[in-house]
């Protein structure tokens, strides 16, 4: 079965660092923040690597809740874009396996301040903020 690309929020043609799993299939990301963003339309599985020390991170999303984070202290660093609708610049929203590597990572980082998350804390942040379908339990 094919995902419909157009629903998926993030989708990238080439392979990247994010990849996600629905029932409906599997398909690659732009950044960490369009894993959990897809979660809140659905359920899904999600597969990350760090971009400093290269460790998976992996984790599913159920009925808007964050399960089975591993590793459990993996950070999220998202840009926002403000306006009209709020966007997120990829290029700068990165999901750490650790506090170490965000913080080795920020040393070198030269791009607009961004703000630290856990995966449930930006899910928590994001959702009444969101204009998007959300399945009820």
């Amino acid at each position: 079965m094919k995902v419909e690309r157009t629903l998926i929020i993030g989708w990238s043609p080439i392979p990247t660092r994010y990849r996600l799993t629905s029932p409906k299939g599997e398909v690659y990301v732009r950044c960490g923040a369009d894993l959990i963003l897809n979660g809140l339309r659905g359920d899904v599985d999600a597969e990350a690597i760090c971009p400093v020390c290269g460790s998976p991170v992996k984790f599913s999303v159920r009925v808007n809740h964050v399960v089975n984070l591993q590793p459990p202290e993996t950070l999220l660093h998202i840009v926002e874009i403000p306006g009209p609708d709020t966007m997120i610049e990829c290029g700068a929203t990165h999901l750490f396996d650790k506090e170490a590597c965000l913080r080795l990572w920020q040393e070198t980082y030269k791009g607009p301040k961004g703000s630290i998350y856990t995966p449930q804390g930006f899910t928590d942040y994001w959702l009444p903020r969101q204009a998007l379908p959300v399945p009820s339990k």
